[in-house]
């Protein structure tokens, strides 16, 4: 704790010392006849000497005046509302605080649920040590294992807030679990990661562990299943028919994603073809997203695969919006029917095949 002395421009009869320590006070008699005093009042005067008042976590005086000394305030939190002087210096001192944030030791960075994001995740501190609640964090990131923040104080204000991508939480009561995710960040990189907490009177934490995860890239995929194939057996001209068990479409990809649909002939030197309606050598084929089998008139003009990609939306290839085809996360997955409505007349005899793709494009 930094020593404070009151200093005194006349040595003398009335001269008076004070030496101020943070644990302990110590008053010394100069060697010519003095008189030394203390007190803690809100005013010290003189007719040629002031001695200014010192107060360790407390508030100060109003106010201190002089005409001809120097004045000084020492105080460990809160200083007085006012100096004035005609012809001296003026100082205002204050002592180390004695309380502030317990520093954050378990601040841990992995990769998010989707690609181009990490997950950080802490406990929070106290205000003082473990009792009370933070008022803020600060957390910052580099991409540069040579400026992680978590090197030095001086780094950590060098590197950029996490504010910047993410919003960062409110804190909460000591030991209380925080998560944060970060989206938005540079794909196959990695990160570095630290953190800082304040109190309300803007006492920070000593810097917290150092922590880094590595930011993978998007992957999009799809897998169908149980069986990628279906028998519609014999179906006559003009009819319909649907599928009598689903297809689970999974998003097998480490981002969010949208379902594209589209359909095609792919049998041999044919004639038919997908359309909007069924007609000569026309078929009409639509697919809906949902957990259980559709009954025939659940199926609608929202939902006919056409020969190139339509993406599912809250509308299209749904029933009620209870399942579809959009907004599908990391290993989330649906379950899909068809219906098939043949042509109302046909050019050719024999079995036609048709080839249904579904793909996956990532989430806007």
């Amino acid at each position: 704790m930094k020593e404070v002395k009151n200093k005194l421009s006349n040595m003398g009869k009335n001269g008076k010392i004070i030496i101020c320590r943070l644990l302990s006070i110590f008053c010394f008699l100069p060697l010519i006849l003095g008189i030394v005093t203390f007190a803690s009042g809100s005013s010290f005067e003189g007719n040629g000497n002031e001695i200014s008042p010192s107060v360790i976590n407390a508030a100060g005086t109003s106010s201190m005046t002089s005409t001809s000394n120097e004045l000084e305030y020492c105080t460990g939190e809160t200083g007085i509302s006012s100096f004035s002087s005609t012809n001296n210096f003026l100082y205002s001192g204050n002592l180390e605080t004695v309380s502030y944030p317990l520093r954050v030791t378990s601040i841990a960075a992995t990769p998010g649920p989707d690609g181009g994001e990490i997950t950080l995740s802490w406990s929070a501190p106290g205000a003082d040590g473990i009792t009370g609640t933070c008022y803020s964090y600060d957390i910052r990131y580099s991409t540069n294992s040579d400026e992680s923040p978590a090197l030095s104080e001086d780094m950590f204000q060098q590197c950029r807030s996490v504010s910047e991508l993410a919003t960062i939480p409110a804190p909460q009561s000591y030991g209380t679990p925080h998560s944060l995710t970060i989206s938005g960040l540079i794909q196959a990189t990695s990160y570095y990661f630290a953190m800082k907490s304040r109190d309300a009177n803007y006492s920070w934490s000593f810097l917290s562990n150092g922590t880094t995860a590595y930011c993978p890239a998007k992957i999009l995929s799809v897998t169908i299943g149980p069986t990628t194939s279906y028998n519609f057996g014999s179906v006559e001209i003009g009819g319909s028919t649907s599928t009598a068990t689903g297809f689970v479409i999974k998003n097998t990809g480490n981002t969010t994603e949208k379902f594209l649909i589209k359909c095609a002939t792919i049998t041999q030197n044919t004639t038919w073809g997908p359309g909007s309606n069924p007609a000569l050598d026309i078929f009409t084929l639509k697919a809906v997203f949902n957990p259980a089998q559709p009954i025939e008139t659940d199926f609608g003009p929202e939902d006919i695969i056409y020969s190139t990609n339509t993406a599912s939306t809250n509308t299209s290839y749904t029933i009620d919006g209870s399942q579809k085809g959009h907004h599908v996360k990391s290993n989330e997955q649906k379950t899909i029917w068809y219906l098939l409505n043949m042509p109302t007349d046909t050019t050719i005899v024999g079995e036609q095949k048709m080839k249904i793709y579904i793909t996956a494009e990532e989430q806007d």
